[in-house]
């Protein structure tokens, strides 16, 4: 009788640490953390560094029950580890300062890529040929940055994420924080939680409206106002179709005032002010009030929302 090899068993017992430009609740930091969940099911000893100061009691890795490393430390830990993930580009001055200080340690270094914006990197990226192995989400991202002239590619693989049944089921019956309107949002109190029914009405979304969401920080070049337009086009073509929208992530009043003057009565009808929603570190309420999420593409192949 033949047997199926479990696809991780070869990680049991064996010290990984997942570097991270950030913990925040958006599209690369996710995926690290569901591999290191799927890493620790498989009996490997798990630690996650965080890159920005972001390492709060309730980050995202704490709530998964990892141990976040302050970057002082990540050096010596890494030196010692049988792999080192470092996730996106942004790592990049990460790794270059890691491998000056431990050139062996690039023998055990897997650097995974989510942008596909290749050329924006190309100043910051010295040490992309040195590692032992790099992952991309997608060929047309594999493309860019093989014939981006960066740097040579080490070994390289596509691999392609994804969210799996049971984590939508879970989702279904969870409870999430939502914060409160007017002066009470600016008390200490603790945040009432709700199912996903009870957050669409908070955000002024009816039982039949389907939500499309966007997050990421406001910038035109992610494509921001390409998403409000198109929705507008669409509730024009269809106004039958009961389409309203999530944008999340304006840095300052101004930014999501501006955004908002310009948007026509159609995208401000299927967007509303409750809904353009300031830079904030718990997305889940959001998440789980969407139907369909639109993700940062930055041209044909970037998988990951930003």
């Amino acid at each position: 009788m033949t047997t199926t090899r479990e696809p991780l068993v070869g990680v049991r017992d064996k010290r990984i640490v997942l570097i991270s430009h950030d913990l925040s609740q958006t599209g690369s930091p996710l995926l690290l953390i569901e591999t290191a969940i799927a890493l620790r099911k498989a009996g490997a000893i798990v630690r996650v560094v965080t890159l920005a100061s972001d390492a709060q009691k309730d980050n995202l890795a704490a709530r998964s029950e990892f141990e976040v490393l302050p970057v002082a430390d990540s050096f010596a830990q890494c030196a010692q580890a049988d792999l080192v993930v470092a996730n996106t580009a942004e790592a990049g001055s990460w790794v270059d300062a890691y491998l000056r200080q431990c050139p062996a340690g690039a023998r055990s270094l897997i650097w995974w890529i989510h942008e596909i914006d290749a050329w924006s990197y190309a100043g910051r990226m010295q040490s992309l040929g040195e590692v032992a192995f790099v992952l991309f989400d997608s060929y047309a991202s594999l493309r860019n940055w093989t014939s981006s002239g960066v740097a040579t590619l080490p070994a390289a693989r596509v691999i392609h994420p994804c969210v799996d049944a049971a984590f939508v089921e879970r989702a279904a019956r969870s409870r999430f924080a939502f914060p409160r309107e007017g002066i009470l949002g600016t008390l200490p109190f603790k945040m009432a939680t709700y199912g996903r029914a009870a957050v669409r009405r908070k955000l002024g979304i009816e039982p039949d409206d389907y939500v499309v969401t966007m997050i990421g920080t406001y910038l035109p070049q992610k494509g921001h106002d390409l998403f409000a337009d198109t929705i507008a086009r669409l509730a024009d073509e269809k106004p039958s179709l009961a389409v309203k929208m999530i944008v999340v992530g304006f840095e300052t009043p101004s930014k999501r005032k501006q955004f908002m003057a310009r948007l026509n009565r159609a995208a401000r009808k299927a967007l509303g002010h409750r809904r353009a929603v300031r830079v904030v570190r718990d997305l889940t309420p959001y998440y789980a009030a969407t139907d369909a999420f639109v993700m940062n593409s930055q041209g044909l192949g970037r998988t990951s929302g930003e």
